[in-house]
């Protein structure tokens, strides 16, 4: 009898065997299956967050560009108000010029021709000056 009990206990060791095996791998097969919908899961967010950069490196060239535009911007308008200034300034210098001229007084009429008179009279002189230096140098030769 003690060998039919040892060979029952056998077999009863062997099926607990398979019972703990199929239990293994039971256990294996589902961690696998959570595996793999972890990894499912980890590539739909891999995805979303390439999603996220490639639309924040766009947002980041916008605006790139954008302050390259505005800073061409401010520099056109930082020129042209530097030439309004200049402009500005001989401005104010014709202004002072005129009211100078304004302030001044104004010499008669018969002044001014006598003035001219005597600035035609002199350019003549210097004119017939040069013609006799001319004429000397010339019949010299």
């Amino acid at each position: 009898m003690s060998n039919q009990n040892s060979q029952q206990k056998i077999p009863d060791v062997e099926n607990q065997y398979r019972v703990a095996a199929l239990a293994r791998v039971n256990q294996m097969h589902d961690d696998l299956i959570n595996a793999n919908a972890v990894i499912n899961q980890l590539r739909v967010d891999l995805n979303r967050e390439h999603d996220r950069v490639t639309l924040t490196l766009e947002e980041r060239d916008r605006y790139r560009h954008e302050a390259v535009r505005f800073r061409k911007l401010l520099i056109e308008l930082a020129t042209q108000m530097a030439n309004i200034g200049l402009l500005t300034r001989k401005a104010e210098e014709c202004v002072s010029i005129v009211g100078e001229m304004d302030a001044a007084p104004t010499p008669p009429a018969a002044t001014i021709d006598a003035l001219e008179e005597e600035h035609g009279k002199r350019a003549r002189a210097k004119a017939l000056a040069q013609l006799g230096v001319a004429l000397e140098g010339a019949s010299h030769d």
